[in-house]
């Protein structure tokens, strides 16, 4: 699903215009994003929380020349889903 498919899903679902469907996806996606660039955790009941998470540089190994390569620090999204969403998804697989 793309953000897209997800603007038009929403409006079935909710019974409103894909444009505002747009604005409101917009607007949330946004706030989320904002506040997880300020290193607040975001927590989205039912779904899961949201971190900032800033990993260290790190060596690996270069397959192709045998050597190692260094892999310097980076930012990353870390989400861990809520127990309820597990719970859903385990019973879905399970049909």
């Amino acid at each position: 699903m793309n953000r897209s498919d997800f603007y038009d899903e929403l409006a079935h679902e909710v019974g409103i215009s894909k444009a505002k469907s747009r604005k409101y996806c917009d607007a949330l996606f946004d706030i989320m994003a904002a506040k997880i660039a300020e290193e607040e955790r975001v927590y989205i009941f039912g779904l899961g929380t949201f971190t900032k998470k800033r990993c260290s540089s790190k060596r690996i190994g270069d397959i192709v020349n045998g050597g190692s390569i260094e892999i310097p620090p980076y930012t990353k999204i870390d989400f861990k889903p809520a127990d309820s969403l597990i719970e859903v998804i385990k019973e879905i697989e399970e049909d």
